[in-house]
């Protein structure tokens, strides 16, 4: 039997996380992005970076990339911070979200042969977005190889494979594999 009490909370935490981490990655991103094409954007005040910034969000339609508002923290970090945060936000966001699949195979009772399964099948992932990466960097082909690295975490930062997981079992379980 499904317990309702546990699963319904667990939603709204995957959701509530979902919606910190895109905000927080966007608008790393959104700072990224445009303050490429700011000579000295870095050597700027924080107050004088979002000054500079704020015009190139879109006033229009709904954009998420242009449309957040600022957060003001990450305006006073430096190139090198940005890029690292990014790097801590996937990195709690994959343990995090292989805690979500955990706890989505043990409320619906999955067999412990899933959860080694699912450990296995992560790593898996986790080393071929690294190779990915690598490669980019040694091939000096970033940009070919980004997309790649980061559909793959984007995987570990989703609770997908626990779903997934949840519904092969039930299709064995139910005999309509045969």
């Amino acid at each position: 039997m499904i317990n309702w009490r546990r699963i319904i909370p667990l939603i709204i935490v995957i959701l509530f996380i979902g919606f910190i981490q895109e905000r927080v990655k966007v608008s790393v991103n959104f700072i990224l992005d445009k303050s490429t094409n700011v000579p000295e954007f870095f050597n700027l005040t924080p107050e004088q970076r979002i000054e500079v910034l704020s015009p190139l969000k879109k006033q229009g339609s709904f954009d998420y990339y242009y449309s957040h508002g600022n957060i003001q923290t990450l305006y006073s970090m430096s190139l090198v911070q940005l890029k690292a945060l990014k790097w801590l936000i996937t990195a709690l966001s994959v343990i995090i979200h292989l805690g979500i699949n955990i706890l989505i195979l043990r409320f619906f009772n999955s067999p412990k042969s899933h959860f080694k399964l699912l450990y296995y099948l992560s790593a898996l992932i986790f080393i071929i977005a690294l190779f990915s990466h690598l490669l980019g960097t040694l091939l000096n082909l970033n940009n070919a190889f980004y997309p790649i690295t980061r559909g793959l975490m984007g995987i570990l930062q989703t609770p997908v494979l626990g779903i997934i997981f949840l519904m092969v079992t039930n299709f064995f379980a139910n005999g309509k594999h045969e």
